[in-house]
């Protein structure tokens, strides 16, 4: 849905869309809203469309003042903004006598997709690389406050440059984060990896890709072990393990066991919800 808000003290009034799509949909349904937003600006509306539009604005008017807080807000704004009081009866007046000339007219004015803010709420694992795709610019990522930029490895992303690389040690623990990056050199094209809850369950939920394919995706870890056997395509392989839930004890805590034929190793993941560890086998 589209909407706009009036101006108020000193914030300007703003032009939005918001919808909910699925994950895998959300690259293909920016480009498609803002491909219809364009065309607006370019083409401007039809007769028909203006028509509608005018009809269901003006009838659903009422609709906006049936709940107590809804007429509170109503009275706020003829308040605060100095407003007669029949301003909305004026409002539907210049929807209804609106002509196509002059709206078309505003959306070359006023609609401009090239300067328009892309919010995205979801996976940025899932969904970065096909945005910045779209060519809208270079995505940045924010914290669940809204501030800050949080670093989330995507498939695309060179990991070797990016974290600090450790060899893993057989028959030890090793303790993988956001901040380490382990690399292995193995000698089986298949590999496993068995995951576990070291300590109590309470409920952390993972996700592991391959190469950027999920090959295990909102997993609870559990004390029972889970096996997981991974092929390994290429000659270098990146494996991430993203923690989607921390449980009712943060961090998110699970045990990896890597087996390579006779070898093994072992380690303990802890991470914060939305950040992601990273193995770097080479075979």
């Amino acid at each position: 849905r589209t909407f706009y808000t009036a101006n108020f003290e000193n914030y300007p009034g703003y032009f939005a869309f918001s919808s909910g799509v699925k994950t895998e949909s959300t690259d293909s349904a920016i480009k498609e809203v803002m491909t219809e937003i364009e065309k607006y600006r370019k083409f401007g509306l039809t007769e028909d469309e203006l028509t509608f539009t005018k009809g269901s604005m003006v009838s659903s008017d009422a609709l906006r003042y049936e709940t107590s807080g809804q007429k509170a807000g109503f009275l706020n704004s003829i308040l605060s903004r100095d407003l007669d009081k029949d301003y909305r009866q004026k409002q539907n007046d210049i929807v209804s006598n609106i002509t196509l000339e002059e709206i078309n007219e505003i959306a070359k004015k006023y609609l401009k997709p090239e300067q328009m803010t892309i919010l995205v709420v979801g996976s940025s694992y899932d969904v970065k690389d096909k945005l910045e795709n779209l060519g809208y610019g270079k995505v940045q990522e924010l914290d669940n406050e809204g501030e800050g930029k949080k670093k989330i490895y995507s498939a695309k992303d060179d990991v070797m440059s990016n974290l600090t690389e450790e060899a893993l040690i057989a028959g030890k623990v090793n303790n993988l984060n956001s901040r380490n990056s382990f690399n292995l050199l193995v000698s089986s094209a298949v590999v496993e990896l068995d995951i576990t809850d070291p300590k109590l369950e309470d409920g952390d939920v993972i996700d592991i890709f391959v190469n950027g394919k999920a090959v295990i995706k909102d997993y609870e870890v559990l004390k029972v072990v889970k096996t997981v056997k991974v092929n390994l395509p290429s000659t270098q392989n990146i494996v991430t393990i993203i923690a989607k839930g921390e449980g009712a004890d943060a961090p998110c805590t699970a045990k990896v066991v890597l087996r390579d034929g006779a070898k093994s190793y072992e380690m303990i993941v802890k991470l914060r919800k939305g950040e992601s560890a990273n193995l770097v086998i080479t075979k």
